[in-house]
């Protein structure tokens, strides 16, 4: 995190834990105004990639899992990066920015993805470089967060994965449960826009943004779950972050196997849980369906809620979430209470 950034955020109260900002002094009111007001969060928990060089584009659409061919300056997408066997390493938001294509994601995961990608480049002119400290980047979501934007910018984004580019910033409309945003930019120019927004609105730490995410059913794979799953199963099929004809990647057999043939066994699903201790990744789930066995999965992503539970993204076997109770860690644990996505998932699976 560029040093005048942390200065600027320390002085509004910001908290940081490891370099990420925890909260603002009150984080039970920052997850409740995730649900009643607007919010502004620093974004400094996710790594910056950037990629650029002559055969930047065509690199990249040989080793992802969605079009890069259809990226450009006005449009963002999610994507993913598989390996061999179709599981994935990681995924990201990607964009388009000055010749650049900009990888977001968690940063735990920084050395894993570019150690992959610089493996594969070979002859091919690409630079590939970690520019986490090199932009700001912070996100803004509400009830009216485009109104407030529209406010302050001379233009904003009004489609899903819509870019607008106002000098030195880009802002990207991205999914969420109201209007929600990503914003780039230099110290200085999101400085003055964060100081800006904060007249009305609140800023919250790192927990508040997860909830943000996972309400609107956009998982993150870390380091703990890298490797584990084929994109359909975190849903990518279906918030448009996988393609099934552009052409190549690694794993792809696999994946689109399972797209043609209508072999996926297990999806993800949104969840509230009770518990008396913070569920985890990974955290394994079980049913009491004998034919598949108790175990039916497993948590991907967890956010507290202010209701004073958790709201989770959780990777279940289909057949059991359509008629059997799902329980965290044992069959006496306690019970996920299935939610609706903010998204349909239509899919043929293998009971």
């Amino acid at each position: 995190m560029q040093s005048d950034w942390q200065l600027f955020l320390e002085n509004r109260g910001a908290e940081f834990s490891d370099g990420i900002v925890e909260h603002y002094g009150n984080p039970a009111q920052e997850l409740s105004v995730v649900l009643t007001g607007n919010i502004i969060c620093d974004l400094s928990h996710y790594a910056l990639l950037a990629i650029n060089g002559e055969d930047a584009k065509d690199f990249l659409h040989t080793q992802f899992i969605n079009d890069i061919d259809s990226l450009d300056e006005s449009h963002s997408h999610l994507n993913g990066y598989c390996n061999p066997k179709g599981r994935l390493i990681a995924n990201f938001r990607v964009f388009w920015r000055e010749d650049t294509i900009y990888l977001r994601f968690p940063a735990d995961l920084l050395d894993a993805v570019s150690k992959k990608l610089n493996m594969y480049k070979m002859r091919s002119k690409v630079n590939i470089e970690d520019h986490s400290d090199d932009m700001v980047r912070i996100g803004y979501s509400g009830k009216t967060a485009d109104t407030r934007l529209a406010e302050i910018l001379s233009r904003i984004p009004d489609a899903e994965n819509e870019v607008v580019t106002i000098d030195n910033l880009s802002v990207i409309r991205i999914p969420g449960i109201t209007p929600s945003y990503e914003l780039y930019g230099d110290a200085g120019l999101i400085t003055d826009i964060w100081t800006k927004l904060d007249v009305q609105d609140a800023p919250v730490g790192m927990p508040a943004w997860q909830l943000i995410e996972v309400l609107a059913g956009i998982p993150h794979v870390t380091l703990a779950s890298t490797e584990q799953h084929v994109p359909q199963m975190l849903n990518y099929q279906a918030i448009d972050g996988l393609s099934f004809t552009k052409g190549c990647y690694p794993g792809q057999e696999i994946v689109a196997r399972m797209h043609y043939l209508g072999k996926l066994k297990k999806r993800m699903y949104l969840a509230r849980v009770q518990a008396d201790e913070a569920p985890h990744v990974n955290q394994e789930l079980v049913s009491s369906n004998t034919e598949t066995g108790s175990r039916t999965g497993h948590l991907i992503n967890v956010a507290a809620h202010p209701d004073g539970d958790y709201a989770v993204l959780a990777v279940i076997q289909i057949s059991d979430a359509e008629s059997e109770k799902i329980h965290l860690d044992s069959i006496d644990g306690p019970v996920l209470e299935l939610q609706e996505l903010p998204y349909p998932v239509e899919l043929q699976y293998e009971k």
